[in-house]
């Protein structure tokens, strides 16, 4: 499991039990390797039959919590919201409304990269004249969120921000402690 995967939208996109081919489509695996998952017990499952068909009846949430152990990267509530204070004062100069080009330039993804977000629903956006405007909270919102303080940085400018960003977090911590 080499990419990040977002937990949050397979707990919308999937129902409470799923079936082995949609636990493959979740954790991105093989059959194989799903099936090796069952036999050995690492995720529990209740085998069901209908006339002469089978099927495996798996908890979705088991299946989250397997994502995120395997991520290692479950947030903390406090950390997110010292995170959301430092990208506040970070961007305080800013606009209220971001062009996409300019919440490239601040989140160190590229422009391409966040119009992909916006059609995904990860980003909301206003679009007037073909043109799209990011509210400087919504992208506050999406920084401080699992998706993409947990991919993987594979560009300088992200590496950078989120090096600031633990700076910001690091000097409010210190200055908390004088007080």
């Amino acid at each position: 499991m080499q990419e990040y995967i977002d937990t949050e939208k397979l707990r919308t996109r999937y129902p409470k039990y799923v079936t082995r081919k949609q636990m493959m489509e979740m954790m991105r695996i093989s059959g194989r390797t799903a099936y090796l998952l069952l036999k050995n017990g690492i995720v529990h499952y209740e085998r069901c039959t209908e006339g002469m068909q089978h099927y495996y009846k798996i908890d979705r949430d088991e299946i989250i919590l397997l994502i995120r152990q395997r991520q290692n990267k479950i947030a903390d509530a406090g950390q997110k919201e010292q995170i959301r204070d430092c990208l506040e004062k970070k961007f305080r100069n800013c606009e209220d409304l971001l062009l996409t080009s300019e919440v490239s330039r601040l989140c160190g993804l590229s422009v391409k990269h966040i119009q992909r977000l916006i059609q995904d629903d990860c980003i909301h956006a206003v679009s007037i004249r073909r043109t799209y405007y990011i509210p400087k909270a919504e992208l506050i919102r999406y920084m401080t969120s699992e998706s993409y303080l947990n991919s993987p940085c594979r560009t300088k400018k992200k590496q950078k921000i989120i090096r600031e960003i633990n700076a910001g977090i690091a000097q409010e911590r210190r200055k908390e402690r004088i007080i």
